[in-house]
């Protein structure tokens, strides 16, 4: 079926998988459940097009093109993703702009990024399907703690060995890798007393890769430690040397009293 001059479909064809595949001037498109069809996920391209279908049982592929793309994923209504995973593939620039990911109006009481490359890797929550993506410059995630209770963040580099800034940014914390990708991230939240010794820390950690990776924390902007605070955590060096080490870097200045302690030689 060929369609022009369509402001809305509604498709209720029960499917496996499912992919859309953005215009090639590229666009913004926001993924959500429903709320006037039970069963059904609405992708909206604003005043444009709306699409509304069925959930697929297994996963959903979102593709870019060449221009500006940007994803919204909204859980306002419910998890808009299948219990397979979401897929957003961004496509390539060609005009230096950017493709993004946003997430908006969802708690979790963790937040798993594992990155795969400059541009790629994946999203996960302990109570949100998986969302994969590639081609990226931003994520705008704004994943937040629930009510009386508490959040901790945790970002994977790639094999690749990667560096990245980690400052405040306007009540967000930002990971900056270089011209690659920003991560602008709600920040991690400290349980309650009352929520029991098992609840979140509220704590930020970052884990290394295979290669020589960085992390260098700013506080030019201000304080970007997190309430539980933030970890650092090496990969292993496949190649001893001086060109082949893990670091962490502390700029900025900072109104508090710092203490070093080791516990041991990679400590």
């Amino acid at each position: 079926i060929t369609f022009s001059g369509v402001e809305s479909i509604s498709d209720s064809l029960t499917s496996t998988n499912r992919s859309v595949q953005f215009a090639p001037a590229g666009g913004s498109a926001v993924l959500a459940v429903d709320p006037a069809v039970a069963g059904q996920l609405k992708l909206d391209f604003g005043t444009d097009l709306s699409l509304s279908f069925k959930a697929p049982t297994n996963a959903i592929t979102v593709n870019g093109a060449e221009g500006n793309d940007s994803l919204t994923v909204d859980f306002a209504n419910g998890v808009p993703i299948p219990a397979g995973k979401l897929q957003f593939n961004a496509g390539g620039q060609t005009n230096g702009g950017q493709d993004q990911l946003l997430l908006i109006n969802a708690t979790a009481p963790s937040v798993e990024y594992a990155l795969t490359g400059p541009h790629s890797g994946s999203f996960s929550a302990s109570n949100i399907n998986y969302i994969n993506f590639t081609g990226i410059e931003a994520i705008n995630d704004s994943v937040t703690a629930a009510n009386n209770s508490g959040m901790n963040r945790s970002v994977q580099y790639s094999s690749e060995g990667q560096s990245s800034v980690l400052s405040a940014d306007s009540g967000k914390l930002k990971l900056q890798f270089g011209t690659e990708l920003t991560l602008s991230l709600a920040p991690p939240v400290k349980a309650p007393a009352a929520a029991g010794a098992n609840a979140p820390i509220g704590s930020f950690t970052v884990i290394g890769g295979a290669g020589a990776d960085s992390l260098t924390v700013s506080y030019a902007n201000g304080s970007p430690i997190a309430p539980g605070g933030v970890f650092f955590q090496g990969g292993t060096q496949p190649v001893n040397g001086e060109n082949n080490r893990d670091q962490l870097v502390v700029t900025g200045t900072a109104a508090l009293t710092v203490l070093h302690t080791v516990t041991n030689a990679t400590d």
